[in-house]
């Protein structure tokens, strides 16, 4: 399978719907518990970690807004864990779902509106960050998203660490799970969601998530609240703030186990789709001819390589 490349990154993630998109991607790679939790009955024999079915619900909150701009649901069952967009304003109709496969590593998209799917291995996956990451240490606008270090600040106090660089800061809250057997299950999932960004151009790299992400794992934290603020440069046109609140729940629905047969009936009857197909990109004429602008596009509009 053939990876496509990049086109205008830095102008795509100026457009409203894509900068929603961008936060609600980064608040389910992030996603987390607040650290009330409902607690549930503990069954006679143990279970293994494998086994223990919980729910997360995540909620994204943009430049102060009190209105959530984009939710999503995570639900983590038997061997597959199913990530459903669900849009503002309170509907449970997801728009988008994601299946990570934790016995064959694999990651299944599902388009509701579109009724289509895009399978990737988790292996595939590493492949197009790492060319990613090559490309963006190449891109004269983008290379910071790679190069700037982060310094690390722990606030003990106020069980609160933050992670920055000269362009974008973290600040994380949260503490250690009563249950930290489930932690190596959602600190996979924490990273194969944050590296799905690699597959969509018009998607902020997931470096920096990345990075935060051995933050999360080395403190042995589920964070419950997660803040980011990215200042303007030349590849952020405008400022942003963001924070995302999530809430555990340590069963499954009815609801829930609905969601997930209807996601499973959206796999067996969905059209499975290349890449390309799946993100709504277009090949240009210009892809053979200058590879070199794989990134970010070239000189005008019409010679990227991609194009929505």
């Amino acid at each position: 399978m053939n990876t496509p490349p990049l086109n205008s990154l830095w102008a795509g993630w100026q457009r409203s719907q894509v900068r929603r998109d961008a936060l609600r991607f980064l608040a389910v790679a992030l996603s987390a518990i607040v650290l009330t939790t409902v607690p549930t009955p503990q069954p006679a024999v143990a279970q293994s970690p494998a086994a223990k079915e919980f729910r997360i619900e995540s909620q994204v909150y943009v430049d102060g807004s009190d209105t959530p701009a984009s939710q999503n649901v995570t639900l983590f069952a038997r061997g597959i864990v199913y990530d459903f967009q669900l849009p503002g304003g309170g509907s449970k109709d997801a728009t988008e779902i994601v299946m990570f496969d934790e016995g064959k590593r694999q990651l299944i998209l599902l388009d509701v509106a579109r009724q289509l799917s895009w399978t990737v291995a988790d292996i595939r996956l590493l492949k197009m960050v790492d060319q990613l990451r090559r490309e963006t240490a190449n891109s004269d606008k983008a290379k910071f998203l790679v190069s700037e270090p982060f310094t690390e600040d722990h606030d003990w106090s106020n069980d609160q660490v933050s992670l920055a660089s000269e362009s974008i800061k973290y600040i994380v809250r949260g503490k250690r799970p009563d249950d930290a057997s489930i932690l190596p299950r959602y600190y996979d999932f924490l990273d194969q969601f944050t590296r799905l960004a690699a597959s969509d151009p018009q998607r902020m790299p997931p470096f920096a998530r990345l990075s935060l992400n051995q933050t999360i794992k080395s403190m042995g934290w589920m964070p419950s609240e997660v803040k980011i603020s990215i200042e303007a440069n030349e590849f952020f046109k405008q400022p942003l703030k963001a924070s995302s609140k999530h809430v555990m729940i340590m069963s499954l629905s009815d609801e829930d186990h609905e969601r997930i047969a209807f996601a499973r009936r959206c796999w067996a009857e969905f059209k499975n789709c290349s890449l390309v197909e799946y993100r709504g990109l277009e090949r240009t004429a210009t892809v053979a001819e200058k590879p070199s602008r794989r990134l970010f596009g070239g000189d005008s509009g019409n010679e990227t390589l991609l194009k929505r």
